[in-house]
Formats: C-alpha cells, sequence, structure tokens
C-alpha cells in the first residue's frame, strides 16, 4: 500500500494498523504478500496476521516502524524501549542465522526463510523478550549508551530547518537510532566527529513515498567537487547517486559496499579529512541553500521532477 491510499502512513505499519483501526477485515483475503524483508515490512505482515494483538500493541509497533525503517528513535516516547528490544532482536537474528540486509541478491527469494523464521518465532519472544536476551541485549545495550552520548555536553546539534538539514558534533561514530533520533523534521544528516571526520546522508524517508513535506533529493556530485577542490589528505570525496535509498557523500579509500553503508557508522571505517569542520559545514549548507533556492518543499515528488531538478544543477 501507499501512502496515497485511504490510509495514510509514513511507514507499512502505520498503513495497515490505521486500516485495521478503521475496521479492516484481514480475513476477507487469502494471501500476505511481500517481496523483501525488513523489519517495517515484517512487522506489517505480522499484524495483518494476527490483528487483535497488532492493535493491542499498536503504539509499540508503531515505534519499531519507524525506528526499523527510517531509524527515527525517539528517547522520550514511552514505547521506544520495548520498540527497541524488538528491533535489535529482529537485527542480530536476521544477521546471525541468515544474512544482512542487502547482503544478497535476488531478495525475492531469500528472504522467504526469514519471513517463515521470524512468523513463527515473533509471538513467543512477546511473550518473554528477556529469553532472548542473549540475542538483543549488546546492541540494545550500544544504542542506549549512544542515545546518552547524543544527549550529552559532549554533543552539539544544529538544524538547518531552511534545507531540512541537522548538523550533529559528536564525539564518534554512533548508532544510526542514536544518530538520527529525532530527526522526523529533517532529510539529511551531516555527522562531524572527532579528528575531522564526516558523512553526509539522505535519509531513507526522502526514497519513499511519506505523509511529510521534504525538498528533492539532488545529487552530490557538485558538492564532491566542491570539496575535493579543499581537500588535501589524497583521498577522494565520493557520493552516491541519488537513486540509492541512502546515498552517503563521504571520504573514500575505495568503494563502500551496499551492505556496509547499510550498517552503523559506528561500525565502518570514516576518514580523516584536512577540511575543518566549520569549513565543512559552511560549503554543505552553501551547497544546499543554493540549489534548493526557488524550491518549495512538498510531498511526494516524482522521480521525474527530480532528475529534472538534478540536470539543472549539472549545468
Amino acid at each position: 500500500m501507499s501512502a496515497d491510499a485511504p490510509c495514510h502512513g509514513d511507514t507499512s505499519v502505520a498503513i495497515v494498523l490505521q486500516w485495521l483501526e478503521q475496521g479492516g477485515k484481514p480475513g476477507d483475503y487469502a494471501f500476505v504478500t511481500n517481496n523483501h524483508f525488513d523489519i517495517d515490512g515484517f512487522i506489517g505482515t505480522w499484524c495483518l496476521q494476527n490483528p487483535e494483538e497488532a492493535l493491542r500493541r499498536a503504539k509499540v509497533f508503531r515505534q519499531v516502524a519507524l525506528i526499523g525503517d527510517f531509524r527515527e528513535t525517539d528517547p522520550t516516547h514511552p514505547a521506544t524501549k520495548e520498540a527497541l528490544r524488538i528491533v535489535c532482536w529482529i537485527n542480530q537474528v536476521e544477521k546471525t542465522h541468515f544474512y544482512p540486509p542487502f547482503g544478497e541478491s535476488r531478495e525475492e527469494r531469500t528472504c522467504i526463510p526469514k519471513f517463515e523464521y521470524f512468523l513463527e518465532h515473533f509471538e513467543d519472544f512477546l511473550k518473554d523478550p528477556t529469553a532472548y536476551r542473549d540475542q538483543w541485549e549488546a546492541e540494545y545495550e550500544q544504542v542506549m549508551h549512544d542515545l546518552a552520548v547524543w544527549a550529552s555536553e559532549d554533543t552539539l546539534i544544529k538544524d538547518m530547518g531552511d534545507i531540512r538539514l541537522r548538523i550533529v558534533r559528536t564525539p564518534r561514530p554512533l548508532h544510526y537510532y542514536a544518530l538520527f533520533a529525532q530527526t522526523q523534521h529533517c532529510d539529511m544528516i551531516l555527522s562531524q566527529y572527532d579528528e575531522q571526520r564526516y558523512e553526509l546522508e539522505y535519509k531513507y524517508s526522502t526514497w519513499v513515498d511519506t505523509t511529510r513535506l521534504s525538498y528533492p533529493r539532488i545529487g552530490m556530485k557538485g558538492l564532491a567537487e566542491q570539496l575535493q577542490e579543499r581537500e588535501q589528505t589524497g583521498a577522494r570525496w565520493k557520493g552516491n547517486d541519488i537513486a540509492d535509498s541512502g546515498p552517503i557523500l563521504r571520504l573514500n579509500d575505495g568503494t563502500l559496499s551496499k551492505e556496509a553503508r547499510f550498517n552503523s557508522p559506528s561500525g565502518r571505517e570514516i576518514l580523516s579529512s584536512s577540511i575543518d569542520p566549520a569549513t565543512l559545514g559552511r560549503v554543505v549548507t552553501g551547497y544546499y541553500r543554493e540549489h534548493y533556492r526557488g524550491v518549495t518543499a512538498k510531498r511526494y515528488w516524482t522521480w521525474e521532477e527530480i532528475r529534472s531538478l538534478e540536470t539543472q544543477v549539472l549545468r
């Protein structure tokens, strides 16, 4: 279901739950289908198969979907800790028992054992998450620790509302669920770590249709060229195509795989730049302010509109 369907939502789970809350009857249908495995898709599928329990846990499952799909943790939400336990359990079992996201091709086939496993075991997990503690606790504790760093005086957060960019200056790379905490109003995250290590990333929420206002993605090539003119380390600035689900601009000494990019920044090497944080921030914000001049944020950008704007940028 898409976000412009009669039941609106930013995640599949939100759409499913709204449909159930409006009286939708899954028993009228013979099948639930999904051609790939991710947390939002799995939970949405499970909710359609278990509608009464889904409605009882709706607040938790909505948070699970936002964390799993968009990495948007809200430390102030009362359901966050329970949602994080679910997400971390799925993450770790998926990696250790099967393969990590983007770790194999032909996802429409290789995802089937994942669905079979989680559909069989999820109800038991919900009854007693502590019985599965050894599978979720390590990542959960990492997220909670990084959220404490994110909320501390060691981290400076600055939101550029006019270009929907958040700049996060923090000592070291964080887990995504901490780095992207409370970023529902942002399209991009510029992370700045000690030793002049940087990454700029478009959020996945700008790749799918949502009910949110957003700016269209703009190609990173021109920004990479501006940064390269200032870079003195010999490493190359490179960004992914804007059609990628989560394009990242960063210094590269090789090609970072899709699997590695999907992993948290805390799990990958980030090279040091010769550019100081203030200069890098000015270049990045200047680039987007220039190219978003005259552009109005809206919902449901088409790829034709996005590519047309990118063509203008490259001229």
